[in-house]
Protein backbone atom coordinates (compact mmCIF):
# COMPACT_ATOMS: atom_id res chain seq x y z
CA UNK A 1 0.00 0.00 0.00
CA UNK A 2 1.25 3.36 -0.69
CA UNK A 3 1.90 5.77 2.19
CA UNK A 4 -0.85 9.09 0.90
CA UNK A 5 2.12 11.67 2.25
CA UNK A 6 4.53 9.84 -0.39
CA UNK A 7 1.38 10.11 -2.73
CA UNK A 8 0.37 13.33 -2.47
CA UNK A 9 4.31 14.10 -2.55
CA UNK A 10 5.08 12.26 -6.32
CA UNK A 11 1.70 14.45 -7.26
CA UNK A 12 2.93 17.84 -6.06
CA UNK A 13 6.08 17.03 -8.27
CA UNK A 14 4.47 15.92 -11.27
CA UNK A 15 2.78 19.53 -11.29
CA UNK A 16 5.62 21.32 -10.12
CA UNK A 17 7.06 20.28 -13.28
CA UNK A 18 4.00 20.05 -15.55
CA UNK A 19 3.50 24.25 -13.90
CA UNK A 20 7.44 25.32 -15.48
CA UNK A 21 6.26 23.17 -18.30
CA UNK A 22 3.16 25.17 -18.82
CA UNK A 23 4.93 28.64 -18.23
CA UNK A 24 6.32 28.72 -21.62
CA UNK A 25 3.49 27.48 -23.08
CA UNK A 26 0.23 30.05 -22.02
CA UNK A 27 -0.01 31.63 -25.36
CA UNK A 28 -2.75 28.76 -26.31
CA UNK A 29 -6.00 27.98 -24.08
CA UNK A 30 -4.98 24.20 -23.09
CA UNK A 31 -1.98 25.54 -21.73
CA UNK A 32 -3.68 28.52 -19.32
CA UNK A 33 -6.39 26.14 -18.84
CA UNK A 34 -3.77 23.29 -17.20
CA UNK A 35 -1.96 26.53 -15.10
CA UNK A 36 -5.42 26.85 -13.72
CA UNK A 37 -6.20 23.79 -12.81
CA UNK A 38 -2.70 22.90 -11.30
CA UNK A 39 -3.08 25.78 -9.02
CA UNK A 40 -6.06 24.93 -8.04
CA UNK A 41 -5.23 21.34 -7.28
CA UNK A 42 -2.40 22.56 -5.66
CA UNK A 43 -3.95 25.33 -3.11
CA UNK A 44 -6.46 22.30 -2.21
CA UNK A 45 -3.90 20.01 -1.43
CA UNK A 46 -2.10 22.55 1.03
CA UNK A 47 -5.08 23.39 2.50
CA UNK A 48 -6.85 20.17 2.73
CA UNK A 49 -5.04 16.72 2.02
CA UNK A 50 -2.12 17.44 4.27
CA UNK A 51 -4.37 17.72 7.00
CA UNK A 52 -6.79 15.01 6.53
CA UNK A 53 -9.63 17.41 7.34
CA UNK A 54 -11.79 19.92 7.25
CA UNK A 55 -11.19 23.00 9.44
CA UNK A 56 -14.77 23.66 11.35
CA UNK A 57 -14.04 26.91 12.13
CA UNK A 58 -16.50 29.81 11.11
CA UNK A 59 -19.87 28.60 9.62
CA UNK A 60 -18.26 25.52 8.52
CA UNK A 61 -20.99 23.15 10.44
CA UNK A 62 -23.68 25.17 9.12
CA UNK A 63 -22.82 24.55 5.56
CA UNK A 64 -22.32 21.01 5.86
CA UNK A 65 -25.73 20.56 7.60
CA UNK A 66 -27.16 22.66 4.61
CA UNK A 67 -25.50 20.45 1.71
CA UNK A 68 -26.83 17.46 4.01
CA UNK A 69 -30.44 18.80 4.09
CA UNK A 70 -30.16 19.46 0.07
CA UNK A 71 -28.77 16.07 -0.55
CA UNK A 72 -31.03 14.93 1.24
CA UNK A 73 -34.20 16.80 -0.49
CA UNK A 74 -32.76 15.73 -3.60
CA UNK A 75 -32.83 12.03 -2.78
CA UNK A 76 -36.52 12.55 -1.79
CA UNK A 77 -37.21 14.59 -5.31
CA UNK A 78 -37.70 17.73 -3.81
CA UNK A 79 -35.99 20.05 -5.75
CA UNK A 80 -36.80 23.50 -3.71
CA UNK A 81 -36.94 22.84 -0.40
CA UNK A 82 -37.59 25.23 2.03
CA UNK A 83 -37.20 22.88 5.32
CA UNK A 84 -34.07 21.48 6.01
CA UNK A 85 -34.52 18.86 8.07
CA UNK A 86 -30.69 17.95 8.99
CA UNK A 87 -31.08 20.84 11.51
CA UNK A 88 -32.36 20.61 15.31
CA UNK A 89 -32.54 17.08 15.35
CA UNK A 90 -34.60 16.36 12.25
CA UNK A 91 -37.16 18.54 13.30
CA UNK A 92 -36.19 21.20 10.20
CA UNK A 93 -34.75 24.93 9.92
CA UNK A 94 -36.13 27.20 6.88
CA UNK A 95 -32.11 28.16 6.12
CA UNK A 96 -33.45 28.22 2.49
CA UNK A 97 -35.77 31.01 3.01
CA UNK A 98 -33.16 33.18 4.48
CA UNK A 99 -29.40 32.01 2.43
CA UNK A 100 -29.95 30.87 -0.97
CA UNK A 101 -28.96 27.16 -1.84
CA UNK A 102 -27.89 27.79 -5.45
CA UNK A 103 -24.12 27.51 -4.75
CA UNK A 104 -24.84 24.33 -2.79
CA UNK A 105 -26.59 22.48 -5.08
CA UNK A 106 -22.96 20.88 -6.97
CA UNK A 107 -22.13 19.59 -3.62
CA UNK A 108 -25.92 17.89 -2.81
CA UNK A 109 -25.65 16.59 -6.42
CA UNK A 110 -21.98 15.12 -5.34
CA UNK A 111 -23.19 13.96 -2.26
CA UNK A 112 -26.06 12.07 -3.88
CA UNK A 113 -23.90 10.44 -6.20
CA UNK A 114 -21.60 8.53 -3.82
CA UNK A 115 -19.22 11.76 -2.47
CA UNK A 116 -19.36 11.93 1.41
CA UNK A 117 -20.29 15.47 2.65
CA UNK A 118 -16.48 16.35 2.93
CA UNK A 119 -15.29 15.35 -0.43
CA UNK A 120 -18.22 16.96 -2.07
CA UNK A 121 -17.36 20.84 -0.18
CA UNK A 122 -14.00 20.08 -1.09
CA UNK A 123 -14.47 19.39 -4.77
CA UNK A 124 -16.85 22.47 -4.89
CA UNK A 125 -14.15 24.56 -3.28
CA UNK A 126 -12.18 23.68 -6.18
CA UNK A 127 -14.11 24.39 -8.61
CA UNK A 128 -14.62 27.40 -6.99
CA UNK A 129 -10.85 28.37 -7.11
CA UNK A 130 -10.70 27.13 -10.88
CA UNK A 131 -13.79 29.58 -11.87
CA UNK A 132 -12.04 32.31 -9.59
CA UNK A 133 -8.59 32.19 -11.68
CA UNK A 134 -10.48 32.32 -14.86
CA UNK A 135 -13.00 34.92 -14.19
CA UNK A 136 -10.20 36.85 -12.66
CA UNK A 137 -8.34 36.56 -15.77
CA UNK A 138 -11.24 37.39 -18.23
CA UNK A 139 -11.76 40.34 -15.94
CA UNK A 140 -8.67 41.19 -15.88
CA UNK A 141 -8.27 40.81 -20.18
CA UNK A 142 -11.52 43.06 -20.56
CA UNK A 143 -9.84 45.65 -18.88
CA UNK A 144 -7.30 46.33 -21.26
CA UNK A 145 -7.67 44.22 -24.54
CA UNK A 146 -4.84 46.60 -26.32
CA UNK A 147 -2.04 46.06 -24.53
CA UNK A 148 0.54 43.94 -25.62
CA UNK A 149 1.42 42.54 -21.95
CA UNK A 150 -2.19 42.10 -21.54
CA UNK A 151 -2.51 38.28 -21.37
CA UNK A 152 0.97 37.90 -19.16
CA UNK A 153 -0.67 40.38 -17.13
CA UNK A 154 -3.58 38.78 -16.22
CA UNK A 155 -1.73 36.14 -15.52
CA UNK A 156 -0.27 37.39 -12.88
CA UNK A 157 -3.60 39.12 -11.50
CA UNK A 158 -5.19 35.90 -11.51
CA UNK A 159 -2.71 34.42 -9.68
CA UNK A 160 -1.99 36.86 -7.26
CA UNK A 161 -6.36 37.61 -6.43
CA UNK A 162 -7.17 34.38 -6.25
CA UNK A 163 -4.37 32.93 -3.66
CA UNK A 164 -4.21 36.28 -2.35
CA UNK A 165 -4.52 35.45 1.85
CA UNK A 166 -7.28 37.25 2.80
CA UNK A 167 -9.32 35.56 -0.54
CA UNK A 168 -8.15 32.21 0.77
CA UNK A 169 -8.90 33.01 4.67
CA UNK A 170 -12.35 33.56 3.49
CA UNK A 171 -13.19 30.61 1.35
CA UNK A 172 -11.69 28.47 3.54
CA UNK A 173 -12.02 29.05 7.09
CA UNK A 174 -15.21 30.60 6.85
Amino acid sequence: MVKPLLFLTSIHLVLTVLIIKLIKSLETKRGLFLLFMSLSFISILILYLFNDSIFLGGDMLFHKARIEGLALAFKNYDLNPKINYSFLNGLGYASSTFYSDIFFIIPALLSLIGFTTSQSYIAFIFLLTFATFYISYYSRVIIDPTSSTNRRNSIIFSIFYTLAANRLIDVYFH
